[in-house]
Parts: structure tokens; C-alpha cells; sequence
């Protein structure tokens, strides 16, 4: 594939900026603030997409599990995977499968 035949698709899931805000007024501090925003993009995405993220930063999965949750709906639909955490294949095997909608996939403490 050269570049013209790319296709490139905007996505406008968060045109008020909706999350943004809620991780302003609801982040206990400004260096979860700083985690959380570095990769609210994935979010967008994956809810406009399928809700499905592969992503090393555990960190950031478990501060939007913990304290923005419960503030935005959509993150309750969001599977992410951390693949260091998954030592085992079973991400692997997931992927393999067409990444099924797997509650214990789901961003929840």
C-alpha cells in the first residue's frame, strides 16, 4: 500500500470534550491528571471504534479504573488488555479469537 491509497477517517466520539473535563473535576491530583490525559486519545478511539485497547501502561488502565469510572459510562464498556500482565498467551489467544467481548477484560477494579 502506498500513501495514496491510504484513508484516513476522523472520529468525533467526544466532540464536547466530555471526558476531558471529568478528568480535570474528578482526578485526585495533577500527576494523575498528567497520566490520565496522556491517553484519553486511546479511549476516544476505542469507544468510537470497538472498545477494545492493548496498552503497556497498566498505570494509566488502573487510574481511569479507579477514579473515572464510575463519572463516564462509555469507560465501562472499554476491554483492555495489558499484554506484560497477561505472561501467559492468553492475550495472544484472544487476539487470535477476534478479541470477544471478556468480562474480566473489562476496565473495572
Amino acid at each position: 500500500m502506498d500513501n495514496a491509497d491510504r484513508v484516513i477517517t476522523n472520529l468525533d466520539s467526544n466532540p464536547e470534550g466530555e471526558l476531558e473535563e471529568i478528568i480535570h473535576e474528578y482526578s485526585p491530583d495533577k500527576h494523575i491528571t498528567k497520566i490520565l490525559m496522556k491517553d484519553v486519545h486511546l479511549i476516544e478511539c476505542a469507544i468510537a471504534i470497538d472498545n477494545r485497547i492493548i496498552s503497556l501502561d497498566k498505570k494509566a488502565r488502573f487510574h481511569f479504573a479507579t477514579h473515572i469510572l464510575n463519572y463516564y459510562n462509555p469507560l465501562k464498556m472499554i476491554l483492555w488488555v495489558v499484554p506484560l500482565i497477561e505472561l501467559n498467551e492468553s492475550c495472544v489467544l484472544w487476539l487470535e479469537n477476534g478479541a470477544p467481548d471478556e468480562a474480566e477484560r473489562r476496565l473495572v477494579c
